[in-house]
C-alpha cells in the first residue's frame, strides 16, 4: 500500500526539532485517513527542566488563578457582596439569594445609585457568592431579574441627553 508523507516542524523553545515534528502518514488507499507516526529521540535531545512536586503545582495554579481578575475589580465585587449582605441584614430577610430578594435589592438600590450601576453589582453579587449559592448566577441572569433592572432604567435612571 502507498503512503504519501507530510511533515511540518512547529517551532520550539530548546527542544530538538524531530520531538516536535508531527509526522503524519496519509494512506492513499483508503481514503486518506491519517496515522501518528513520532519517534522519540535520545534523552540527551530533551531539555532538562526540573521535577516539580505536587505543592508546586497547586502554588502555581493558584497564582494563575489568582491573576485571571485584577484587584480593582476584587475590591467592586466585595463592595458588592458586602451591599447585599448589609440590604438583607437591613431588612431581616435570609441572604440566599431568590430572585424575588434581588428583584427586592434592585428596586432598593436604584433609588440610592444608578440603576446601571445596580447591574454591576449583581455581577459582583454573582461572582463573589457562587461558592455558597451555586444557582446564584442563572437565578441572577433570569427574565424577572433583567426585566426589574430595566424597569427601574427607566424609573430612575438618567434621562438621554440630546443635543
Amino acid at each position: 500500500m502507498p503512503y504519501i508523507q507530510h511533515c511540518s516542524q512547529t517551532s520550539a523553545r530548546c527542544h530538538h526539532p524531530m520531538l516536535h515534528t508531527p509526522i503524519f502518514t496519509l494512506h492513499a488507499g483508503d481514503g486518506g485517513i491519517s496515522e501518528m507516526n513520532i519517534s522519540i529521540p535520545p534523552p540527551a535531545w530533551q531539555c532538562k527542566h526540573p521535577h516539580w512536586s505536587m505543592g508546586t503545582f497547586h502554588k502555581q495554579w493558584t497564582l494563575a488563578l489568582g491573576a485571571v481578575v485584577e484587584q480593582s475589580t476584587v475590591h467592586m465585587y466585595t463592595s458588592a457582596a458586602t451591599s447585599y449582605i448589609t440590604f438583607c441584614n437591613l431588612h431581616n430577610i435570609p441572604t440566599e439569594p431568590t430572585v424575588e430578594r434581588l428583584c427586592f435589592y434592585i428596586m432598593y438600590m436604584s433609588h440610592h445609585i444608578k440603576p446601571t450601576s445596580v447591574k454591576s453589582y449583581l455581577l459582583g453579587i454573582c461572582a463573589k457568592l457562587e461558592p455558597f449559592y451555586p444557582d446564584i448566577c442563572s437565578i441572577c441572569s433570569s427574565k424577572l431579574i433583567n426585566h426589574t433592572l430595566a424597569g427601574c432604567t427607566k424609573l430612575y435612571g438618567s434621562p438621554a441627553k440630546r443635543k
